[in-house]
């Protein structure tokens, strides 16, 4: 942080308190996802990607981010991470029948990523551009369609892409 120095220990409670984070008719917030944000805020803080100035002006984003743990925390990592290998498991399967290669390392998946090389000849920008027509996230990067499946999608919205793609 240019020019601005913190004291964690002792001004980040009353930074949260002045932006009201814990506002309870807005997000109220478990102590775990308070704990989870404080921890995340503090890494910001110490590489220099966060100003406290600038908080005030982001309550929302802020609010937004609470919330976001909150929802985490109460549906449990653990489901939160079968969520996802159960989307990317229908991809990974279904990828190869439509001629894409999906890029495994050797194992399924480690992450909520999966990167697939699109069949020879077909530019991965195609079909990108294809299925955000049809409102599905996916990103062209490196020549590899890209996609990346949470905690809200689930095995009949894989299949839909796949239905997608086939149709291309």
């Amino acid at each position: 942080m240019t020019g601005y120095a913190l004291d964690l220990d002792r001004e980040f409670p009353s930074r949260l308190s002045s932006i009201q984070f814990n506002h309870a008719a807005i997000c109220p917030l478990p102590a775990r996802a308070a704990a989870a944000l404080v921890a995340y805020a503090r890494n910001l803080t110490e590489r220099g990607g966060l100003d406290w100035r600038d908080w005030p002006k982001k309550a929302d984003e802020v609010r937004a981010l609470a919330a976001s743990l909150a929802l985490l925390l109460e549906i449990g990592f653990p489901e939160v991470e079968r969520r996802i290998a159960r989307t990317l498991d229908v991809l990974v399967e279904g990828l190869p029948r439509l001629g894409f290669t999906p890029v495994l390392f050797g194992g399924p998946p480690r992450s909520g990523i999966l990167a697939a090389r699109p069949p020879a000849g077909k530019d991965a920008r195609y079909f990108q551009k294809r299925l955000a027509d049809e409102n599905v996230v996916a990103s062209a990067r490196e020549g590899f369609l890209r996609f990346s499946p949470h905690v809200g999608n689930d095995e009949a919205e894989a299949e839909r892409v796949l239905a997608l793609l086939k149709g291309l």
